[in-house]
């Protein structure tokens, strides 16, 4: 008898130490759950398809959407995306962004101004890609040049991020030079759009014709209409802020951002701000957007990509 009230006594003086602990235990599983986006990769996951992209000095703020489309944004986001909205924002450059009430009120201001900019003519586009995985995975990892993910930037004035059912959005300020990572599950349909506020921008591109000219008789002239598929085309492309003392890569590449074609076109006109650039082109029959890379003078690399899809 006196042993079990001893150890009834024990555990009554103990309670509140059990107590404790289990509040512990449930702040940590708490702690675990919720700091972890849900946008992240899970650590198990194999396949993963990973984007490169390079941010130079000419970057003032980055601008990076990954959005849920086709499969995904049924099975994750909760709604169907009417197939021609999709078909629409694919060849114009824009994207489908969908959210609930109670995540509009929770977006910060900031971010849906950057929505709206990240899509304007004073942004150019770094990276384009329309993932087709077939899967309804929405994941991601979206990593700096250092190594970290932006998502794990809670404290760092800087970066602005916000997850949502549909995707993610993220501003990041001075972001570091060097090669960018996205990484997605193979098994997801996303489209991936990075752009900048920069000094480095694609002017225009148009397909060339040779026409009659006043000045020398015949000349190349830039027209309306769309590369023709499976042929060789004359096409043309004028670069701003080009400083490199190198001529940038033309490459047309496919929509999800894969080289297709790589060609060096030759040097129509320069100056010290534009340079003019064509050439002989074998169009590819499979869609395509336009991209350029270079070299800056002080040694960084960038892409520009033109945001439509031929």
């Amino acid at each position: 008898m006196e042993d079990t009230n001893k150890k009834n006594n024990w555990l009554i003086n103990h309670k509140k130490y059990f107590f404790i602990l289990i509040v512990l235990i449930i702040v940590v599983f708490l702690t675990l759950k919720y700091s972890t986006p849900h946008f992240a990769l899970s650590p198990n996951e194999t396949s993963v398809k990973t984007y490169l992209f390079p941010v130079d000095s000419s970057v003032k703020d980055l601008f990076i959407s990954i959005q849920a489309s086709g499969k995904t944004s049924e099975k994750v986001a909760g709604y169907k995306t009417d197939p021609s909205y999709e078909l629409l924002a694919k060849h114009t450059g824009g994207e489908i962004m969908a959210w609930t009430p109670e995540e509009y009120l929770k977006i910060p201001s900031e971010l849906i101004g950057i929505v709206a900019n990240s899509n304007s003519g004073d942004a150019q586009s770094i990276l384009l890609a329309d993932h087709e995985g077939g899967g309804q995975k929405l994941e991601a990892h979206i990593l700096q040049p250092s190594g970290r993910d932006v998502s794990l930037e809670n404290n760092n004035p800087d970066i602005q991020f916000f997850n949502y059912s549909g995707g993610i959005i993220a501003k990041i300020s001075r972001p570091q030079l060097g090669n960018w990572k996205i990484e997605v599950p193979e098994k997801s349909t996303i489209s991936i759009r990075v752009s900048a506020q920069s000094d480095i921008s694609v002017l225009g591109f148009s397909v060339m014709e040779l026409r009659p000219s006043r000045e020398s008789g015949t000349g190349y002239f830039s027209t309306d209409r769309e590369p023709k598929k499976g042929s060789k085309e004359q096409l043309g492309i004028t670069l701003y802020g080009n400083n490199s003392k190198d001529r940038p890569e033309f490459v047309l590449v496919s929509v999800d951002a894969g080289d297709l074609v790589k060609v060096n076109l030759e040097n129509n006109y320069q100056n010290t701000e534009v340079i003019d650039l064509m050439g002989q082109v074998a169009i590819p029959k499979a869609p395509f957007r336009v991209m350029v890379r270079g070299q800056n003078k002080d040694g960084g690399f960038y892409q520009r990509m033109i945001s439509r899809i031929y």
